[in-house]
């Protein structure tokens, strides 16, 4: 039921917009990746938001790859910014107004300048100090990709930070073997040594971890800093769009810190010009047997880095209201794994965990009250009123649960 919009064949790929039955479209590129698309767009902006507001007051971005401009459009919302955006394909470029529904008209913007270009090549050559750098989703297995993830480019990355700035190279965990993930990492750490790392979202089959590292100290903020960051109501209703509505739900992203990553690393090796492990790995996962991706989801969650997210917030009472929130955040994912491998009923176990492990953790609590509600629209009005009532206990102070429970009993809910 889909379509071909616009083609383009250049000299290192050919790029497409595809539209799919329902009228959504994504860019392709030699109709093997996929780079993006109208669908759902948050997720692409989260990718500009969460960095950017890791940083105290970013001035200069830089963002390495642009593919339909939705992570780019993203950061225009930061007042004040000036973005530098890269990509390889003039063809991309080309395409970018298919996607104006959600990106807006790119080209006009005085704040936004894109250059066709070598990712390497601009940041070995340029001449200006970026508060912000920002690495796309680069899939190890296009051509030529593998390099932007060696020790060298790392290198010259930190060489064109400003002396607060940090750096946030974001992985594909779903396009990613252990071990490639394991010698980026290591690459990662050897530049960065006081990296952090961060969930983009919660999906387990598509999960993208961003390790996020300064060049001369590790990030650590006050419990405030959300609403420090927020003082433009125009940005924190962009924001909010995205899904991150308060400090819980940045820092609540947080998947570890240098010790974590250093576990998580293990012997991997380190990736170099000279010996480009990336780019021979990735054969093997494209063309082997693949582990689910939420594999690398569980592995991150055993770690169990939770525990020392004090060395990333200072605040003593919010951290202990943010170790709860990551503990619940954690149950949930769990549970996320347990509903896509076919468990649901240990994955609303999960779930119900997840609510009784912080009253901030919302998105637990609205899938448990899902679930109540199509087990009443089902004729299941015991189990309903089950849910209802271990979530009502939970959080007695919220009235969803409470007014679900009433108009079940009403007989309001069929």
């Amino acid at each position: 039921g889909g379509s071909v919009l616009a083609y383009r064949e250049g000299v290192m790929a050919s790029v497409a917009v595809v539209t799919d039955k329902d009228g959504d479209r994504y860019l392709k590129v030699n109709d093997r990746f996929r780079m993006g698309g109208t669908a759902a767009p948050s997720h692409e902006r989260r990718l500009a938001h969460i960095p950017l507001l890791l940083h105290p007051q970013p001035r200069r971005a830089l963002f390495l790859g642009i593919g339909t401009g939705n992570t780019a459009a993203a950061a225009l919302a930061h007042d004040g910014l000036h973005v530098d955006a890269v990509e390889l394909l003039p063809e991309v470029i080309a395409l970018q107004p298919y996607f104006e529904s959600t990106t807006g008209d790119l080209q006009s913007r005085e704040s936004l300048q894109i250059f066709a270009s070598d990712a390497r090549r601009f940041v070995q050559s340029a001449r200006d100090s970026y508060d912000v750098i920002v690495a796309d989703l680069f899939h190890p297995a296009r051509d030529g990709s593998g390099s932007l993830y060696t020790r060298e480019h790392f290198r010259a990355v930190r060489g064109r930070l400003t002396p607060e700035g940090l750096f946030c190279q974001w992985l594909p965990l779903y396009q990613l073997s252990d071990d490639s993930l394991r010698v980026i990492v290591h690459t990662f750490l050897d530049m960065f040594p006081h990296g952090r790392a961060f969930f983009s979202n919660f999906d387990v089959q598509m999960p993208v971890l961003g390790l996020v590292g300064s060049a001369h100290k590790p990030l650590v903020y006050p419990g405030d800093w959300f609403e420090q960051r927020m003082g433009d109501e125009k940005l924190l209703a962009k924001v909010r769009q995205t899904g991150i509505t308060n400090g819980f739900s940045l820092f609540g992203l947080f998947a570890g810190s240098e010790e974590f990553l250093q576990e998580l690393s293990g012997d991997g090796s380190l990736n170099t010009d000279d010996l480009p492990v990336i780019t021979f790995h990735a054969p093997r996962f494209v063309y082997g047997h693949r582990e689910p991706a939420y594999e690398h989801v569980l592995r991150i969650l055993d770690a169990g880095d939770s525990s020392r997210s004090h060395r990333f917030v200072q605040d003593g009472e919010y951290h202990q209201r943010l170790f709860a929130y990551l503990a619940a955040r954690d149950r949930f994912l769990r549970a996320e794994v347990d509903r896509v491998r076919g468990e649901p009923a240990q994955a609303l176990e999960g779930y119900l965990a997840a609510v009784e492990a912080s009253p901030d953790f919302d998105l637990a609590y609205t899938v448990v009250l899902m679930h109540a509600r199509q087990h009443a629209t089902a004729g299941q009005l015991v189990r309903a009123e089950e849910l209802l009532k271990r979530i009502t206990r939970a959080h007695p102070a919220r009235a969803d649960g409470r007014a679900m429970l009433k108009r079940i009993r009403d007989g309001a809910v069929r």
